[in-house]
């Protein structure tokens, strides 16, 4: 079902609008969200090493391999938009992740694609699970690899997801596809070009950037699936 695009792939392809299952349908952050890109200022975890820890200076959350249920009242509320003043994506500062399952069943319309957004949670959660810092880090790591999300199909369909939290108010996440190969961000990486403003040399170096785009992609896919698989301990073939 992979649909890998050719190296020419037009950048518009990578952040068109979902093509079959349309765009996916707790507690407030603070109203003084840090300004720290990505990782969030705070003190190194004790006994860190410092080859693994010199582009983060947060604290690492608690090391839980405890996988639980998702609560069934986990989407019933709306939360309050994020205040996101940071400068790096997810444009807030984050001190912990959890790992989750959700859609875990045939691909079908009118599903969320996304375990949390700014609607909240979806409402098919299966799994969530705390992540170690080091989890988190590899993680993180593979969005900053591809810049962004992936669309290499008109169909995405994610099962899996990685949530980053502010305290126990989820601000980011990414989605991934292991059907089809998507990769999607909430929120967006970056702002939506206006493409009927866009010159020709604008649009030459959007492909460009495309095309560097998916060669790092062809490295970090492999990665999330392993991630997903070894490190997470989440079964990866559990589609119908």
């Amino acid at each position: 079902m992979n649909r890998r695009p050719s190296s020419a792939l037009p950048f518009v392809a990578l952040v068109a609008l979902l093509g079959c299952n349309g765009a996916p349908p707790a507690n407030r952050a603070p109203a003084h969200a840090r300004t720290s890109p990505g990782w969030p200022e705070a003190t190194p975890a004790p006994g860190a090493d410092a080859s693994t820890s010199d582009t983060s200076t947060a604290s690492a959350p608690a090391s839980s391999t405890a996988t639980t249920a998702a609560s069934p009242d986990a989407a019933t509320a709306t939360p309050s938009p994020v205040e996101r003043t940071g400068k790096v994506w997810p444009f807030h500062a984050w001190d912990r992740a959890e790992a989750v399952t959700f859609n875990r069943f045939a691909m079908r319309p009118d599903v969320p694609l996304r375990a949390y957004d700014e609607r909240g949670w979806s409402p098919h959660l299966a799994d969530r699970k705390r992540m170690t810092w080091a989890q988190a880090k590899r993680a993180f790591d593979l969005v900053a690899q591809t810049r962004g999300d992936v669309m290499v199909s008109k169909c995405p369909f994610p099962r899996h997801a990685v949530v980053l939290f502010d305290g126990d108010v989820a601000v980011a996440s990414v989605n991934v596809c292991f059907s089809c190969g998507d990769i999607l961000l909430w929120p967006r990486w970056s702002a939506e070009p206006d493409w009927e403003k866009l010159t020709k040399k604008e649009r030459a170096e959007l492909e460009r950037r495309t095309n560097e785009q998916l060669v790092a992609y062809d490295e970090a896919f492999p990665r999330w699936k392993t991630f997903f698989r070894d490190d997470i301990g989440f079964a990866i073939d559990d589609a119908p």
